[in-house]
C-alpha cells in the first residue's frame, strides 16, 4: 500500500461529497483477508474477459454507502468503480462468482449489487475489504466471492488489521497535510497541500469518525488493546494538527489575495475552536514548554533579577493585528531602553514581539512599571510559523553596560481549554480523595456554588500537587454572593478556625489561562488565588488545631456563672460549687495558651500577648531564633516577590507559594532561595 503522491492541488473528486486525502487506490495491489481461499489465477481467456470488464468508466459509489464505508475502512472511496455492465456480469459468471475486486474496480455479477440490502451490504463489505488489506507488491490478482458462498466475518486478526489500517490512514493524512515545499520567493511562506476550506469540517468529521470506528474494535473485539488505543490516539492528534496547520496556511493563502497582500487568515487554534464539534477535545496538541524559555533572564545577572517583582495586572491584547501586520506602525520603547526578544520565530513573529513588549512598557493601562515581569497568552498561528503560546514580557533595570531592557521570551505552547478525556475526571477525583468540601448554603449567607464555578474550583485545586493537599483534609470552600465585606478587594480569604475558604464574584473576573504551569494546562488568575488561599492553608496547618483548641477552651466559660467584683476589674466570684471546675479550666486555658505561643506558622506567625495581655499575632522572630522561609526571603533580597507580598510575611508566603504552583520557572529565577524552601518543603516530581 502506498501514500497518494502529494501534488500542488486535490485529487478529482465528486462534487458534493468530503475531500479526504489519504491512500491511492489506483497503486494498491490486490490482497484479500486470509483463509477465504478466494484467489484466481487468470488464463488469457478469462484475463481478457476481466480486462474488458473493467476498461469502462464504471461508476462511483453511492454517496450514502461512501459515508458509511470509509469511516469503517479509513479510506477514501472516491476513486473506486463499480461495473454492472454485461461484459462485467459475464466475467463474474464465467469465473463463478457474485463480485470479485481488482485493483480499484468491483465487478458484480447480475443482480449481485445491491448496497441498499443487507446481504447486498455485506457483499460490498467484503469486496472493500479485499481493496482495503491489499498491502503486497506484485501484480494484480483477482479475489472473488464464490457464487452460492457465504461472506466471511472478519476473525480477530481482521479486526486488528482494520484499526491499522486506520491507524495508517490518519498518519498518512499527517503525512501529507505536514508536506512543505521551499517557498517560491523570499519571504514567502513554504508551500503546502491544499485544502478546501468549505469542507474542512466534514473532512474533519471523517477523522473523526474513522477513529471513533476504529476504537469501538479495540473497545468491543480487541479486549481495549492498549497499544492499539495510543498509536489511534496520536495518530488522529497528529492528522487533526497537520489538517489544521495547512488550513490555517491556505486561509492566508486566501486572505493575502484578497487583503492587500496581508496573510493573516484564521490561526489553527481558531480553526480548532470553529470545528470543535467534530474533533476531539483532547486532539489539540498538549502544551509544550520552551527549551529556550528563559535564555534571557538566565543573563541577567542575580542581584538584578532581585530587584524584579511578578506583576499584577493581566495584559490582553485586543488588536493582534496591528503589532504583527508586515506594515505595523513601529513601537518606541521608553526612553534609554532596548527591547531583545529570544531566539526562535520568523523576522515577522520577534517584530511584533518587539511592539508588544514597547507597548506594555509605555501605552498600556497601566504601563508595566520597571523591574516588573507578567506573562501574556498570545494566538500567533495565523502569522506563518507562530503558534498559541505564553510569553513573558519582562521589564528590568540592569547596571552598566545593558541598562534598561524588556526581555521577551517564549515559555511553551498552550495545551487544550479542556483536559483530554483519561484526565477529565481528574479535578472532582482529586477534590474528593482530598477530603474537600463543597459548602451548599451553609453557612449563613453563601450560596450554593454553581456547577460551572464549581467545576473551576475543582480544577484548580488539581493543579496543586496531591501530596501537598493531604493534610488539609476538611478543607471547606464557601461561595459568597457581592464582595468581600472587610476589603471589597480581596477576592477570597482563609478562615483558620472554620478551616474554610470564601470565594466572592470578583474571583471569577479574569479566567483566561495566562500562568505557564508545568504539565497541563496553564493556570489562570483563578487558580493562582486558589493557590493563594491554600498556601495560607498549609502556613498555618501546625497552629490550627491548637488555636482551635485554645478557642474552645475559652469558650468552656461561658457555662459558668460568674458575679463581677465592683471596682476591680477582671476579677469575679462564682457559686461554691463552680470554685474548684473554674480553678481547673483556667489551668487548662493556660496550657492551651503556652502551646499555641509556643508554635510557629510555616512562615514564622506566632501569638503573644501585647501591652495590654491581648493575645494578638505577630510575625517577628523572637532573637535567637530562625524561621526557614524568613531567611530565604532574607537571602534573595529586600523587593517582594509581588506587591500584595510587601504587606506582611504571611501573604508573602501565600503568594511565593502560588507562584510555585503557577509560574515556578519564572519564580526559581527571581526568588532561587524561596523557591529552593518551597521544593524543600512541599516536593513534587512535576516541578522544574
Amino acid at each position: 500500500m502506498t501514500l497518494s503522491t502529494r501534488d500542488t492541488g486535490p485529487p478529482a473528486h465528486d462534487e458534493g461529497e468530503p475531500l479526504r486525502h489519504g491512500f491511492d487506490f489506483a497503486s494498491i495491489p490486490v490482497h484479500a483477508p486470509r483463509g477465504d481461499g478466494c484467489d484466481v489465477e487468470l488464463d488469457d481467456r478469462h484475463a481478457a474477459a476481466v480486462g474488458e470488464a473493467i476498461s469502462g468508466p464504471g461508476r462511483p459509489l453511492e454517496p450514502a454507502v461512501r459515508r458509511e464505508m470509509e469511516p469503517m475502512l479509513g479510506h477514501d472511496l472516491s476513486r473506486l468503480r463499480v461495473h454492472q455492465t454485461a461484459p462485467a456480469q459475464r466475467s463474474a459468471n464465467d469465473l463463478g462468482a457474485r463480485a470479485y475486486s481488482v485493483g480499484k474496480h468491483i465487478v458484480f455479477g447480475a443482480g449481485e449489487y445491491a448496497p441498499h440490502t443487507l446481504a447486498g451490504r455485506r457483499l460490498l463489505a467484503h469486496e472493500l475489504w479485499h481493496i482495503h488489506d491489499g498491502r503486497a507488491a506484485g501484480p494484480a490478482r483477482v479475489r472473488r466471492q464464490p457464487l452460492g458462498g457465504q461472506v466471511q466475518a472478519p476473525t480477530p486478526l481482521d479486526q486488528k488489521e482494520m484499526v491499522r489500517e486506520s491507524i495508517t490512514f490518519l498518519r498518512g493524512a499527517a503525512d501529507y497535510y505536514t508536506f512543505r515545499s521551499p517557498p517560491m520567493k523570499p519571504g514567502q511562506e513554504p508551500a503546502g497541500a491544499r485544502v478546501y476550506l468549505e469542507r474542512l469540517g466534514t473532512q474533519l468529521d471523517g477523522y473523526l469518525k474513522t477513529r471513533d470506528t476504529a476504537a469501538n474494535l479495540i473497545d468491543t473485539a480487541l479486549a481495549g488493546d492498549a497499544a492499539l488505543t495510543a498509536q489511534l490516539q496520536a495518530a488522529y492528534r497528529d492528522a487533526v494538527t497537520a489538517l489544521l496547520n495547512a488550513a490555517s496556511l491556505e486561509s492566508r493563502r486566501r486572505n493575502a489575495a484578497t487583503a492587500a497582500g496581508t496573510p493573516t487568515g484564521d490561526s489553527p487554534f481558531e480553526l480548532f475552536t470553529k470545528h470543535q464539534k467534530v474533533i476531539h477535545e483532547w486532539a489539540w496538541p498538549r502544551a509544550t514548554p520552551d527549551p529556550r524559555a528563559n535564555e534571557l533572564l538566565d543573563k541577567v545577572s542575580q542581584n538584578d533579577r532581585g530587584q524584579i517583582k511578578v506583576g499584577d495586572t493581566v495584559y490582553t491584547l485586543t488588536n493582534v493585528d496591528g503589532f504583527f501586520h508586515p506594515n505595523a506602525v513601529a513601537v518606541p520603547p521608553p526612553a534609554n531602553t532596548t527591547v531583545s526578544v529570544a531566539p526562535g520565530g520568523t523576522d515577522r513573529i520577534r517584530a511584533g514581539l518587539a511592539r508588544v513588549g514597547a507597548m506594555l512598557a509605555t501605552t498600556a493601562n497601566p504601563p508595566m512599571p520597571i523591574n516588573t515581569t507578567t506573562t501574556v497568552r498570545l494566538d500567533l498561528g495565523r502569522y506563518g510559523g507562530g503558534d498559541r503560546a505564553l510569553y513573558r514580557f519582562t521589564y528590568v533595570r540592569q547596571g552598566p553596560p545593558r541598562g534598561n531592557e524588556i526581555l521577551v521570551e517564549r515559555l511553551g505552547s498552550i495545551g487544550p481549554d479542556q483536559r483530554p478525556p483519561s484526565e477529565q475526571a481528574t479535578p472532582e477525583q482529586v477534590f474528593t480523595r482530598a477530603g474537600f468540601v463543597r459548602a451548599a448554603g451553609v453557612p449563613a449567607k453563601s450560596m450554593d456554588w454553581p456547577d460551572a464555578q464549581f467545576a473551576l474550583l475543582q480544577s484548580a485545586v488539581a493543579q496543586i500537587p496531591e501530596s501537598i493537599l493531604g493534610p488539609q483534609r476538611g478543607l471547606m470552600f464557601i461561595r459568597v454572593a457581592g464582595v468581600n465585606p472587610g476589603d471589597p478587594t480581596k477576592a477570597a480569604n482563609y478562615d483558620q478556625e472554620e478551616h474554610a475558604i470564601r470565594v466572592y464574584d470578583n474571583a471569577f473576573g479574569n479566567l483566561g489561562q495566562t500562568k505557564a504551569t508545568p504539565g497541563g494546562r496553564a493556570s489562570s488568575d483563578f487558580d493562582r488565588l486558589i493557590a493563594h488561599e491554600i498556601g495560607h492553608a498549609l502556613d498555618f496547618e501546625s497552629q490550627r488545631p491548637l488555636n482551635n483548641k485554645f478557642k474552645a477552651s475559652i469558650r468552656e466559660q461561658d457555662r459558668f456563672h460568674p458575679t463581677p467584683i465592683p471596682n476591680q476589674p477582671g476579677r469575679v466570684t462564682l457559686p461554691p460549687g463552680e470554685i474548684a471546675a473554674w480553678r481547673a479550666l483556667h489551668a487548662k486555658i493556660a496550657r492551651d495558651e503556652a502551646a499555641l505561643s509556643a508554635s510557629r506558622s510555616l512562615s514564622g506567625r506566632r501569638y503573644e500577648r501585647d501591652s495590654n495581655k491581648k493575645l494578638v499575632e505577630t510575625n517577628q522572630v523572637p532573637a535567637g531564633e530562625v524561621n526557614e522561609f524568613q531567611a530565604a526571603v532574607a537571602a534573595d533580597g529586600p523587593t517582594p516577590i509581588t506587591n500584595y507580598a510587601g504587606t506582611t510575611v504571611v501573604e508573602h508566603f501565600a503568594e511565593a507559594f502560588a507562584l510555585y504552583i503557577s509560574e515556578p520557572q519564572t519564580l526559581a529565577r527571581l526568588r532561587p532561595h524561596v523557591y529552593a524552601y518551597f521544593s524543600k518543603k512541599f516536593p513534587d516530581p512535576a516541578r522544574p
